[in-house]
């Protein structure tokens, strides 16, 4: 049995991919983020992410997908990129996809003979297959720490989940003490798409991290719902949370894919004076979604500190792997300028 990589490239790549069978190996794959679906990413790509020209790998073994990786390829000034499709995306866990060694060495050999200088792996995890895979078969380049994961195995949870669990309670009492209680509601697939109008604009009137609203902005918005209602009618997960008089004073929405889930997005009112209502909203997500079965929750790849405090890091990586001479001026410039550094191996 051969490997057979072919590079597709143009309107047709991410076709080519999903035509392939990527969301059938996607799901088979240890972390079956459903924002790689391939309607999803046709969706953002087509939609938010006009610039480059988008390139699909795909590798075959007797007619059957077992591997691939969707790319984009961009010129800067004289240098010119290949990134993986979503590195600057609303979500993705951007890990290239490889059912067993020989698949995942297959591909990063097709991804080392791209045309372009430099091939950039974004999100990979530092210790993963991915990783010790580049160090093989790429060509020698630097290896720069980005943001951390966060990842929340059902079955065995922080031991710092009982005091978020105690502030849940907590704060439920001194909503009712204080005459506002709160209640909580579950949503699932098709009862989630009405209701999105809503969330977006509650999102965008709480949203306070300043810079652009990715989910809830003008631009994202028409994304948000399309990109939404592209999935599997029961792919989506709501909870709300209402004061007594039926106002909106938190959210979180979920994506699953089998017993996989990603946790996409949340806001709450923080000018309510209600205490601990993140905690209340998320801690509420993760026993609705153990209740059905889930496995694990992914929560993304950020700063935001309550993540580590009911998930565990995943420490992640970026990949700067020459592919040409150019390339190879390019990083030995930048590691001289202290822009880089080597990782080990």
């Amino acid at each position: 049995m051969r490997e057979l990589a072919t590079v597709h490239t143009g309107t047709d790549a991410l076709a080519a991919l999903a035509e392939r069978g990527w969301d059938a190996l996607l799901a088979e794959s240890a972390h079956p983020d459903p924002t790689r679906r391939a309607a999803w990413m046709t969706a953002w790509r087509e939609r938010l992410s006009p610039e480059g020209e988008a390139v699909a790998i795909t590798v075959e073994r007797d007619g059957e997908l077992v591997a691939g990786a969707p790319l984009v390829v961009t010129n800067g000034g004289s240098l010119s990129r290949v990134r993986l499709l979503g590195a600057d995306g609303p979500w993705f866990n951007l890990e290239p996809l490889a059912r067993d060694s020989a698949a995942r060495r297959a591909l990063f050999a097709a991804m080392r003979d791209l045309p372009g200088d430099v091939l950039i792996l974004e999100g990979i995890e530092r210790d993963g297959a991915s990783a010790k895979c580049a160090r093989g078969v790429l060509p020698r380049g630097p290896v720069v720490a980005t943001p951390d994961g966060f990842r929340l195995a059902i079955a065995d949870p922080p031991k710092s989940m009982r005091k978020r669990r105690k502030e849940v309670r907590r704060g439920l009492r001194r909503a009712e003490d204080a005459g506002r209680p709160l209640a909580t509601e579950a949503y699932r697939g098709q009862e989630v798409l009405p209701r999105l109008d809503d969330l977006l604009d509650f999102h965008a009137a709480h949203f306070d991290r300043g810079g652009v609203n990715g989910l809830a902005g003008d631009e994202a918005r028409p994304f948000t719902r399309h990109a939404l209602g592209e999935l599997s009618t029961d792919a989506l997960r709501l909870i709300e949370v209402r004061d007594r008089d039926r106002d909106l004073v938190a959210f979180d929405i979920t994506i699953v894919n089998g017993t996989y889930a990603a946790a996409y997005t949340g806001a709450l009112d923080r000018a309510s004076g209600l205490p601990n209502l993140g905690w209340i909203s998320v801690m509420a997500l993760i026993e609705s979604l153990e209740q059905e079965g889930i496995q694990i929750v992914d929560f993304g790849a950020s700063s935001d500190a309550y993540k580590g405090l009911i998930a565990r890091e995943v420490p992640l990586c970026r990949v700067y792997a020459p592919i040409s001479a150019r390339g190879r001026l390019a990083l030995f410039a930048l590691r001289l300028r202290g822009l880089l550094w080597r990782g080990e191996g």
